[in-house]
């Protein structure tokens, strides 16, 4: 009797035994094998890793022997030096449009303007550089009250009135590009050699302009001989919109009194240029 109990208990023991085995071996075995099953399923980790930076590189080799032999759509590689070709944007190139910078003409509390000559025709520009922005201007202001003013030359045409042309952000300034007269209205009245009937010319040519500003919507406020500038051929031409204001709209006949606030200013100076260039679609 004891030894078929043995003998039964011996045959379960191998049963277990195998069921054990058959799914993966005891418990203790299951503790002992832990660390080397982590290390095979880690280095298999790796292998797949390592498969699949195999495979990224070849696809870039591949890539880039296609743009070599130009296959497929290649796009140039961005350069940090280089600056998309943007209004207002920096490096807008300034000097390759309108030449190199010559003389000082003159130097005033809105900046200074200089001379530039293009090497292409020949052609010499008056061109003004603007003032440094204030400490106490947030950067939207100083770019308002440097832009009112080309928005207000850009839209005159008149013989008396001078001609502005572009205005360019480069490297951190402000450059408006004009047309260039030689010489100042200052400087011919104090040499004291204007006759009766040159005065009289200068004088109402320089009541042209005006009256072109007046009918404009536009009061210059401040007339004075450095603000006129005379060509070559003897043309007075008015200069300097940077105190201007807008005392009425094109088609209106109210008038716009002036309150002295730059940024109200500046506003009217917009909304007139904004209707004058929707009036002329019109």
């Amino acid at each position: 009797m004891g030894t078929m109990g043995s003998a039964t208990t011996l045959n379960e023991t191998k049963s277990e035994s195998k069921r054990s085995s058959f799914f993966g071996g005891s418990k203790k075995h299951d503790d002992d094998e832990k660390p080397a099953s982590s290390k095979s399923n880690l280095k298999r980790f790796f292998k797949i890793g390592e498969f699949k930076h195999s495979k990224e590189k070849e696809k870039e080799k591949e890539a880039k022997r296609r743009s070599e032999s130009g296959d497929g759509t290649r796009t140039p590689p961005a350069s940090g030096s280089q600056t998309p070709n943007m209004p207002f944007a920096d490096d807008h190139g300034l000097v390759s449009k309108y030449g190199k910078f010559g003389k000082i003409l003159g130097q005033g509390a809105g900046g200074s303007v200089r001379l530039m000559k293009r090497t292409g025709d020949g052609t010499t520009f008056a061109v003004k550089q603007f003032r440094d922005r204030h400490a106490y201007e947030s950067e939207r202001e100083y770019n308002k009250k440097v832009t009112a003013e080309f928005c207000i030359g850009s839209t005159l045409h008149h013989g008396n009135v001078i001609e502005t042309i572009d205005i360019i952000h480069e490297k951190g300034k402000w450059y408006e590009v004009m047309e260039y007269a030689p010489f100042d209205l200052f400087a011919t009245v104090m040499t004291g050699k204007m006759t009766r009937d040159e005065i009289t010319c200068a004088t109402l040519q320089i009541v042209s302009g005006v009256c072109y500003l007046h009918q404009m919507g536009l009061a210059h406020r401040d007339l004075k001989l450095d603000n006129v500038v005379i060509n070559e051929h003897g043309i007075m031409k008015l200069i300097d919109f940077g105190s201007a204001v807008v005392f009425r709209y094109p088609f209106e006949n109210e008038v716009v009194l002036a309150t002295g606030k730059q940024r109200l200013q500046q506003d009217l100076i917009e909304n007139h240029v904004l209707t004058r260039n929707r009036c002329r679609r019109q």
